[in-house]
């Protein structure tokens, strides 16, 4: 059962006599792999959530991979797997509440045994929502995809058996905790243990990623929000890493359609701009565009024409890269058409290695697509 504490804070707030006070809602649950995020790491996602992550087993950046491997152990038995892993909350600083909030809490405050702790809304799937955005957005910024097991998107089977407590913190309206008080929120536990984590476990990329790429990390979180084909590049990568190829690609090709139309549309919107002063009107005259010529053209020939007509010499890929890309939307196309060849389906005759190196073509040209939209970003 999921276990729940209530944390007036600091710890001289009077909530009776405060002219104003905050609710919020910390969701404690450990990873099921390792954020290279050294100690402590927060990462503000919109208005509402922050994502802190915890890891209490240090791992410096540049730590030797024989120690690495020297901290599986303790004296003679196997080290638990979860000291490996990233502990998380995830703070909801609006949840909804009752009018008789306040009243509610301060007699609980005053006799626990007798008053129940008042509820608010405990929004369980846009906390997962923003717990995955940093997730993505740690991703791109360090490029890492083993963290002791694979870092991929948690999904709801995942991220509800892993939550273990769910907190009620009352503050000062405004107020911001303290890295002192949210390791205090984190240490708040029952008597319940965590349980083991299935799957292959390894010790490469456990210790902290370098400054320079964490720095990013709210930016490609913030990035993320607004383009939702990033998640998309990291479902493939984890698909990946698992050999589940055929979904992999799926993916692959999904996070490129989607990365190649924000740059269609940024740069559409470029060479608009002389002729169609009113930004609304812009707006909705690209979008028209856009979407007439994704699906007139098709995938393959539209990024060839994006490439040529609208980005810069410097800016397109290779003739090689694009060619070996069309295979892989080529692959795409063979699964999600069910296209067959003397009555044989055509992926039967495709090989894991052939269809992983597709996947990675067509991943290489998202990656170079998405640089374009980070720059153009920068820039608008």
């Amino acid at each position: 059962m999921l276990q729940q504490f209530a944390f007036t804070l600091p710890d001289e707030f009077d909530v009776a006599s405060a002219a104003d006070l905050q609710v919020c809602n910390a969701f404690i649950l450990t990873l099921p792999f390792r954020l290279r995020t050294g100690p402590f790491f927060a990462v503000p996602i919109g208005e509402s959530f922050t994502a802190i992550f915890r890891n209490t087993l240090d791992i410096p950046q540049g730590t030797l991979q024989e120690d690495v491997d020297n901290l599986l152990w303790e004296g003679k038995v196997f080290r638990p797997r979860e000291q490996f892993f990233t502990e998380a909350l995830v703070l909801d600083k609006h949840p909804a509440l009752s009018p008789e909030f306040r009243q509610k809490f301060i007699a609980f405050l005053a006799d626990s045994d007798n008053n129940k702790m008042p509820r608010t809304e405990a929004r369980y799937f846009k906390a997962l929502e923003s717990l995955n955005d940093a997730i993505v957005g740690y991703h791109h910024a360090t490029k890492s995809l083993f963290g002791g097991t694979v870092v991929e998107r948690l999904t709801a089977p995942m991220f509800f058996p892993r939550l273990r407590y769910l907190h009620t913190i009352v503050c000062p309206s405004g107020y911001e905790l303290s890295n002192s008080e949210v390791v205090e929120i984190l240490e708040t536990r029952g008597d319940r243990t965590f349980t083991q984590v299935e799957g292959e476990f390894t010790t490469g990329e456990l210790d902290d990623a370098p400054a320079d790429q964490l720095d990013l990390v709210q930016r490609y979180t913030q990035l993320h929000q607004r383009f939702l084909f990033y998640q998309f590049a990291l479902d493939a990568k984890s698909k990946m890493v698992e050999q589940d190829f055929v979904s992999a690609i799926l993916f692959a090709v999904v996070a490129l359609e989607g990365v190649h139309s924000a740059v269609l549309q940024m740069r559409l919107d470029r060479h608009m701009a002389e002729s169609i002063t009113d930004p609304d009107i812009r707006t909705k005259q690209v979008e028209a565009t856009a979407k007439r010529l994704l699906k007139d053209v098709g995938t393959s020939e539209s990024l060839e024409m994006t490439s040529l007509l609208f980005l810069d010499a410097h800016e397109r890929p290779s003739e090689d890269e694009m060619r070996q890309c069309k295979l892989g939307i080529r692959i795409r196309n063979e699964i999600m058409h069910a296209l067959a060849k003397k009555g044989q389906y055509r992926l039967r005759n495709r090989k894991d290695r052939q269809i992983s190196d597709a996947c990675s073509s067509v991943l290489k040209i998202f990656e170079h697509f998405a640089a374009i939209v980070e720059r153009d970003t920068e820039t608008a």
